[in-house]
């Protein structure tokens, strides 16, 4: 009971603590910055790979939907029913 109780007081002064404005700063310049640069540049090369693939396989759809027009006006022309 008496551990129970002293644990809960550090655990009250440890929030009083990190809640005083100074020693937020310091959490947001010494632990929540240098953990999203690290993120950002660890992740930033596959996000540009995921962009690219993505920009690629819309492009490519893009070129299939023109060639098929292109192919049904010709065969348009030549009376072919396709459908």
């Amino acid at each position: 009971m008496v551990l129970g109780k002293m644990a809960s007081e550090v655990i009250d002064q440890c929030i009083l603590e990190i809640n005083k404005n100074e020693n937020i700063e310091k959490v947001k310049d010494k632990l929540i910055k240098p953990s999203i640069a690290h993120i950002y540049n660890y992740l930033h090369k596959y996000v540009i790979l995921f962009y690219l693939s993505f920009g690629f396989l819309f492009l490519s759809i893009i070129i299939l939907i023109f060639v098929m027009i292109i192919i049904l006006n010709k065969l348009n022309r030549l009376d072919i029913k396709v459908i």
